[in-house]
């Protein structure tokens, strides 16, 4: 195996200087035309903790990693410059990765990957990994939507607060199996954070389904869309995301996405 006289920087979003910041965006741009990927590097986040990998003064890898949710959990992604794949170092630079988890008492990985950026699955799965489940990424395409007002009328969609917490709380852990203190920490932290907008609906003051919209640079995404069980059958899912995305076309942003599992039939329809 060929070695290398390669540096590893651990940073957070305060210690990206311009270097580093041209150099991601360099490297993204490089994979993403390699690989026909959509790869997005979140490189805003101050709370993700992102490695760099040089050779020399070239940056050939990159990993980012986030917590999630989840106690123990966190999220990670990243990729390796086409010309370097083939020189065997993807488990050199996932050392550090892991030693970082190690060292903060995370349990789980999870993994996102681009499904045509096979080489870095393909190293996932050779480290141990799973594949769990995949999501569709959809794209907002104005000229097909139409608001349907006769379906919004009975929910009035709110702007929470913290206040609101525990009406949300309680709705997240149902749709989404996590527990009290899972929700209560995600939640707050979207709260906390200017970027998002977080929406509570009801109908006659009772609480009944949650959806969360993040805008960006002028581009936008809606997530963590949730009804109640006890409430599901009667459009209000359609009615929350469709004055959720009333809301951000008020705001100016004609571009957003959302995500979804590929096995929720009834999501992928009602999106």
């Amino acid at each position: 195996m060929e070695k290398f006289n390669f540096k590893n920087q651990v940073i957070t979003e305060q210690g990206l200087n311009n270097k580093s910041l041209k150099d991601l965006k360099e490297l993204e741009q490089i994979c993403n035309e390699n690989d026909n990927t959509d790869l997005t590097f979140h490189l805003d986040g101050g709370d993700a903790t992102k490695f760099l990998f040089y050779n020399e003064d070239k940056l050939i890898g990159y990993f980012g990693m986030v917590r999630s949710y989840i106690e123990g959990e966190v999220m990670a992604w990243g990729t390796i410059h086409p010309d370097y794949r083939a020189k065997s170092i993807f488990s050199e630079f996932f050392k550090s990765v892991i030693e970082e988890c190690k060292e903060n008492n995370v349990d789980i990985i999870k993994i996102i990957n681009e499904r045509d950026a096979t080489s870095f699955r393909e190293f996932v799965m050779s480290e141990g990994g799973v594949d769990k489940y995949s999501t569709y990424k959809m794209n907002f395409n104005k000229e097909y939507y139409k608001e349907d007002v006769k379906k919004c009328t009975d929910i009035l969609l709110n702007r929470a607060t913290l206040e609101d917490l525990h009406d949300i709380i309680p709705i997240g852990m149902e749709a989404f199996g996590t527990t009290k203190e899972d929700e209560k920490s995600y939640n707050e932290s979207n709260l906390n954070n200017s970027k998002y907008s977080n929406f509570i609906g009801k109908i006659n003051n009772t609480p009944v389904g949650i959806i969360s919209a993040r805008i960006e640079n002028g581009e936008g995404s809606i997530a963590d869309l949730a009804v109640l069980k006890s409430y599901r059958g009667r459009g209000i899912g359609r009615a929350i995301l469709s004055k959720t995305i009333a809301y951000l076309l008020n705001q100016g942003i004609e571009k957003f996405t959302l995500s979804v599992e590929t096995e929720n039939k009834k999501a992928l329809s009602l999106y």
